[in-house]
């Protein structure tokens, strides 16, 4: 069965193509059209997970991740907890003790038994065969790399299949310590992502609907039959001549299999997103992707009927009914176990944690921060072959964290959080902006802070009060936003299909439109001077030069392998997280010459990247924090200094004023200096200084006139210090005087 988190609970919303499209083109306008999913053709170049790491080295790992796979032999029931293999006791239902774990290169997919073998598909890992004679002590005994992202398994005595987006292999494991490929085959539109065994025959889920090939001559398999699906299959179980298939949007579907050659279309019941199935005898067991578990009745397959349904705590991927009992997957709820004995009254018995997906990271000093589907984990990082959690901060789905003066931003589905973090080891929240989005990224400079939006929006709230922030502008993009950097008075957002928007952000009531640049899919970007870089999921690489934000234009495209998800600047080195490709160096000395000179292989789920110090921070999506040192240097002058504030400006005090405010602003290096304010319109209505200031920490006031000496109107004003590489804003609040 797919074992993978490759739809959310956003496939509710897909509207089906035309079928006159490719399959390719129909799940290409797919993803487009839905950017929150992780549904995502398989790049065109799949990362080579055999290649040894070059320019980079993993120095420690924090594994865990969401629940994605079960499954269950007797009264050991073995699940994935991100980038763990765990086994668990469930002799007794309502209390399964973990027995022991084996951490895998990448997120565990799926998983099938034979006996005392585990067969995991371990993503971007490969085919990992695993001793589990001893649950306590699970032992790799064989792996087994394949050209694409190994998603499913299914094992039959000497017989196991694996598919990898882009065959379905078939080998011979009479010795697992020494597996081989005895062939590899195909639908005719391809892209497998599910299969099953009863042999001899395979069965395989692929987009398009499912095959069934005949083994017998397994190094020459035969499709005898196909049945074409209105939907995307994207799991099936079998049982007997019975088959069940998850088909979103349209729902679940039965199959009658007794005669391979002629798949026969059943019932059909209209369940919406259904992600996981499970049958055993004339029950069906379906996961839908708004956290319902069905129970279904099949002792008349062409008319099922729902019997029950139960509310589960988390997107259930994967279900393993047995013996009246149901074990499932779930990538918020964990590993769970259910009591289906009375399939009218299915009840949720006992249930091990698992962590979320990793879709954001931070570092300062010894603590890395990051965002997941569940929340915000705080991670020691001061000895990094040894992460460890030390806080966890629930929430929904952060997947963007900037941290500035102890505090830490979170945009979440939802808004924005702002979390006291003097104490890592004790988040204590500070504000809560809700608004109907779900925020993607954060960007601060001082006091404004910038908030991407995947419901296409950006939004520029004023944190000075951290305890009430406010909204005072925005602007919307045609396209979902991904990423924002800021300079040069500028936002430089990135669409998820339209490129790099460029904004005029002086103004931060009013953010004006300037520029736009077209590229497949920008998910990343990152400023240097008059140089922005984009990750884009397609084109890798890209390097725009922004001299004139009205008229950018793009220097260079670095293929990279596996779509590019983010970059950031440091030591004269892009370091780009590869969605299928760990991260990748480039050395970045100027646009024309940008070369790629190491990368790390990091589970091929990296989302997001940070840097400090050399050491790069990989959010590793549902594998955990990978922490790898950058053994190489980059030759050009993107360093730290140039990405990083030129300055550091405070906040004024006091703030509200009523006669006089100061503002304090420090400069690592001597620098040219311009502070003026402007009213909420844009217009400046003073200058404050304009002149060389030399290095160190400087003072400024404002009595609330103009440059004509004239008392202006109570209200919001915004303060902007300049140097030739970088600006920073902070507002104030003018009051009547008294």
């Amino acid at each position: 069965m797919l074992r993978r988190a490759l739809l959310t609970a956003c496939c509710a919303l897909l509207v089906l193509p035309s079928f006159g499209q490719s399959l390719e083109t129909r799940l290409a306008r797919f993803v487009a059209d839905h950017p929150d999913h992780m549904l995502r053709l398989p790049p065109a170049v799949s990362a080579d997970f055999s290649q040894q790491d070059d320019g980079a080295t993993i120095l420690g790992r924090w594994a865990y991740g969401p629940c994605l796979a079960t499954a269950v032999q007797g009264s050991t029931a073995y699940f994935g907890n991100g980038g763990y293999f765990v086994a668990a006791d469930v002799s007794d239902p309502n209390t399964p003790v973990e027995l022991g774990r084996l951490e895998l290169p990448s997120y565990v997919a799926d998983i099938a038994l034979d006996g005392s073998i585990a067969f995991v598909a371990a993503y971007g890992g490969g085919l990992r065969i695993l001793d589990v004679a001893n649950p306590a002590q699970p032992m790799e005994i064989s792996n087994l790399a394949t050209p694409g992202l190994t998603i499913s398994v299914a094992a039959q005595g000497d017989t196991v299949l694996v598919a990898d987006f882009n065959n379905v292999y078939a080998l011979d494991v009479s010795d697992p310590a020494q597996p081989v490929v005895r062939s590899s085959f195909r639908g005719e539109e391809g892209i497998p992502v599910s299969v099953a065994i009863r042999s001899p025959f395979a069965f395989v889920a692929d987009y398009a609907g499912i095959r069934v090939f005949d083994l017998t001559d397994w190094e020459n398999p035969v499709e005898l039959g196909f049945y074409e699906s209105e939907a995307f299959p994207i799991d099936l179980a079998l049982d007997g001549d019975l088959a069940i298939v998850s088909e979103p949007p349209a729902g679940v579907r039965i199959l009658d299999l007794s005669n391979p050659r002629i798949p026969r279309r059943r019932g059909l019941l209209p369940l919406g997103s259904i992600l996981g199935v499970g049958i055993e005898g004339t029950t069906g067991y379906v996961a839908s992707g708004n956290r319902s578990l069905y129970v279904l009745d099949l002792a008349d397959p062409i008319n099922p009927v729902e019997a029950q349904r139960a509310t589960l705590p988390g997107f259930v991927q994967a279900i393993t009914p047995q013996n009246g009992m149901v074990f499932a997957a779930s990538t918020h709820g964990g590993f769970q176990v259910l009591d289906a004995t009375d399939p009218l009254n299915p009840q949720v018995l006992g249930s091990l944690p698992t962590t979320g997906t990793i879709d954001a990271i931070a570092v300062e000093g010894a603590w890395a921060y990051l965002g997941e589907s569940g929340g915000l984990r705080v991670i020691d990082v001061s000895l990094p072959d040894q992460p460890k959690e030390v806080a966890f901060y629930p929430a929904s789905q952060v997947r963007g964290v900037t941290l500035a003066d102890n505090r830490a931003y979170l945009a979440f589905n939802g808004g924005l959080i702002v979390l006291d973090m003097t104490t890592p080891q004790a988040p204590q929240e500070l504000s809560v902006l809700d608004y109907n989005g779900i925020g993607a990224d954060i960007a601060l400079d001082g006091s404004l802070l910038f908030l991407a939006d995947l419901f296409r929006n950006v939004q520029v709230v004023d944190v000075e009060d951290p305890q009430n922030p406010q909204r005072i502008g925005g602007v919307r993009p045609p396209d979902s936003a991904n990423d924002i950097a800021l300079g040069n008075d500028h936002a430089y957002i990135a669409l998820d299909r339209s490129g790099v928007q460029i904004v005029d952000v002086s103004a931060p009531t009013q953010p004006l439109e300037v520029g736009a640049l077209i590229s497949d899919g920008a998910r990343g970007v990152a400023l240097a001077g008059t140089t922005l870089y984009v990750a884009d999921l397609f084109a890798g690489l890209v390097v725009m030069d922004v001299t004139n934000p009205a008229d950018p234009f793009i220097q260079k495209r670095l293929p990279l392998p596996g779509g590019t998800n983010d970059v950031t600047l440091a030591d004269g080195l892009a370091h780009v997280a590869s969605q299928e490709g760990g991260l990748r160096l480039v050395d970045i000395p100027d646009a024309e010459s940008a070369q790629e000179v190491g990368f790390a292989f990091a589970g091929n789920d990296v989302r997001d990247v940070a840097v400090q110090n050399r050491t790069a921070y990989l959010a590793g999506g549902n594998a955990g924090l990978y922490i790898a040192r950058v053994d190489v240097a980059g030759t050009g002058t993107a360093t730290e200094d140039l990405i990083t504030p030129s300055l550091l400006l405070e906040s004024a005090y006091p703030n509200p004023f009523s006669t006089q405010t100061t503002l304090r602003v420090t400069l690592p290096h001597a620098s040219p200096v311009q502070a003026e304010v402007f009213d909420a319109l844009g217009r400046r209505v003073r200058t404050l200084h304009r002149g060389f200031q030399a290095a160190g920490t400087h003072e400024l006031s404002w009595d609330g006139h103009d440059d004509a000496g004239i008392r202006v109107p109570s209200g919001r004003y915004f303060v902007r210090f300049s140097t030739p590489k970088r600006s920073s804003t902070t507002s104030v609040l003018l009051l009547p005087r008294d």
